[in-house]
């Protein structure tokens, strides 16, 4: 399995943290978008790319963004996209038990990073009951 990771100029740093984390558990990922906080110059395409690379159903999608609202109803107009916005590790894991999410979008605005770690460890744990 591999994850994909977009972030705007508004979910750099936690993307790094989330790239820092997918590191030491030897997990692959990708990376695209912004390169730093202050990098707007892709944030209208962030959703359309993630959407293509996801439809590959070996790879599981991770969107960070300000509020993540705007992320998640985007991503949910593309088929084969089944996106989520997630605000705790229940709704990640029920998200892929149940209704097999395959992007779940984060808020940048989040602050405790501990819980944004116990979602994604949750989201990539998780298998769809079929």
């Amino acid at each position: 399995m591999k994850i994909a990771i977009w972030v705007d100029n508004t979910g750099y740093e936690l993307g790094q943290e989330i790239i820092k984390m997918l590191e030491k558990k030897e997990i692959s990922y990708m990376y695209a978008w912004a390169r730093n906080s202050e990098d707007t110059s892709s944030n209208d395409k962030v959703v359309e790319y993630t959407t293509m690379d996801v439809i590959d159903e070996n790879i599981l999608g991770i969107i960070i963004t300000d509020t993540g609202i705007w992320a998640n109803i985007l991503a949910n107009k593309v088929d084969g996209i089944r996106a989520t916005l997630c605000s705790n590790f229940n709704q990640a894991r029920w998200g892929r038990e149940e209704h097999n999410v395959n992007i779940i979008c984060l808020s940048s605005f989040e602050e405790e990073y501990l819980e944004i770690q116990n979602i994604v460890n949750t989201f990539i744990k998780s298998e769809y009951k079929k």
